[in-house]
């Protein structure tokens, strides 16, 4: 939209988009779609730059990372990293649905929860630094990391999860029930 409120521009997915945008450092906006199994990034004219087909729907809002890397999930159980030209740096499987965004750690760690309940923290190559059950549905939504480093994990069992780091190598503790 405009700054008056009038329509600048109009893109067409092909299906219905269930997340929020996310804009890169040189104004990419990258979009998933819910129906054709499709991820976009548009340039700020509106236009087409590339797609990627991800293989299922995607519903998480994606999470750029501060090397530009695009991190997002899928109804397929797969959680990716692309480059910002659109290929696939690697994809790792969380065992459940991923609707929830991720959240990058200062040390660069990405993390992200799946519809099995299963908090993932992830090095930047892909390899898992450790997994946590959290007994319910993580659901749609996403952690955030306070400024002293402290991960929070909302669930659909009604309860705000914090996980607070350690001394030991910034391993987290045990899940704090809130």
């Amino acid at each position: 939209l405009n700054p008056d409120g009038t329509q600048e521009w109009a893109f067409t997915t092909g299906g219905e988009v269930r997340s929020s945008p996310a804009i890169g450092a040189d104004g990419t906006i990258y979009i998933g779609s819910n129906v054709n199994d499709k991820f976009y990034a548009l340039n700020p004219d509106g236009t087409q730059k590339w797609v990627f087909n991800p293989g299922d729907f995607v519903r998480s809002s994606p999470t750029i990372g501060a090397d530009g890397t695009i991190y997002f999930g899928n109804a397929a159980n797969k959680f990716f990293a692309l480059n910002p030209d659109g290929t696939q740096k690697w994809s790792y499987t969380a065992g459940a649905e991923v609707r929830s965004s991720a959240a990058i750690g200062s040390d660069g760690t990405i993390y992200f929860g799946s519809w099995n309940g299963k908090i993932f923290a992830l090095n930047s190559d892909g390899s898992k630094q450790w997994e946590i059950s959290t007994g319910g549905s993580q659901g749609p939504s996403s952690p955030a990391i306070a400024p002293d480093g402290t991960l929070y994990i909302p669930s659909y069992r009604d309860k705000l999860y914090a996980l607070t780091p350690r001394s030991d190598a910034g391993r987290f503790g045990e899940v704090c029930q809130s």
